[in-house]
């Protein structure tokens, strides 16, 4: 999929993925495979404008930076799972962040808040 962040003076494009080997854990009863989980997070990063935007962004600062600063950036959001439609309240999405891109490398659902660990 691609991912586009479009401002009144410029428009950044770059890929958006799930993992090969995606890491789905869950709190919850879900029937989903991790596939499809992964898919569901794509989608919703697509469909948010903040984080499209912001996500696209980092990885075009990452295309222009020059030797230690081209390193892949981790990042993990949380949102409610029903904007995900996913089972749980809650759903943690990890994130790397590289010059080709952003790839979801992990999915966990959760019934309440998750605690950073």
């Amino acid at each position: 999929m691609k991912l586009v962040s479009r401002t009144a003076s410029h428009s950044v494009t770059c890929q958006i993925e799930a993992a090969k080997e995606l890491r789905l854990r869950t709190q919850t009863p879900c029937a989903l495979l991790p596939e499809s989980v992964g898919y569901a997070a794509c989608r919703f990063l697509r469909s948010s404008s903040a984080l499209r935007h912001s996500l696209a962004e980092e990885s075009y600062r990452l295309r222009l930076a020059k030797g230690r600063a081209r390193r892949t950036l981790r990042r993990s959001i949380v949102a409610p799972a029903a904007l995900m439609e996913l089972p749980g309240s809650w759903a943690q999405v990890s994130l790397t962040v590289t010059p080709i891109g952003v790839t979801v490398t992990g999915v966990r659902l959760c019934e309440e808040y998750p605690s950073r660990r």
